[in-house]
């Protein structure tokens, strides 16, 4: 698990940095909601719902939905994953990071 930094000094408000290089330039590339039941997977392609897999499975083993924010980095090809899960009236909140230079990410939205 990796701590969640920002800096407020980014057009006057909180920016999540990127934890491997400390950028905050950093695109929302994809936004998944799990439940028990199926999970919603939302990216620049449009909305998916599945109904099995590996994240359903996980899901049905913990209470409450999971939601996962799914980021890339300008900087040097990072990725990283923000997961909040719920759990005996708690939310708990997971930061994952990698380094995948090969595959530049996409945005979620982008106008």
């Amino acid at each position: 698990m990796t701590k969640l930094e920002v800096n407020d000094e980014v057009a006057g408000e909180d920016a999540l940095l990127c934890p491997d290089c400390g950028d905050p330039y950093l695109h929302i590339e994809s936004v998944q909601v799990a439940t028990g039941e199926q999970v919603l997977v939302v990216t620049k392609d449009g909305v998916n719902i599945k109904t099995h897999g590996p994240e359903i499975d996980y899901a049905k083993n913990v209470r409450g939905a999971i939601i996962e924010i799914g980021y890339w980095c300008e900087n040097g090809g990072h990725r990283g994953k923000i997961k909040l899960s719920f759990r005996k009236g708690n939310v708990f909140v997971d930061h994952s990071s990698r380094v995948d230079e090969e595959n530049q990410g996409s945005d979620l939205w982008r106008d």
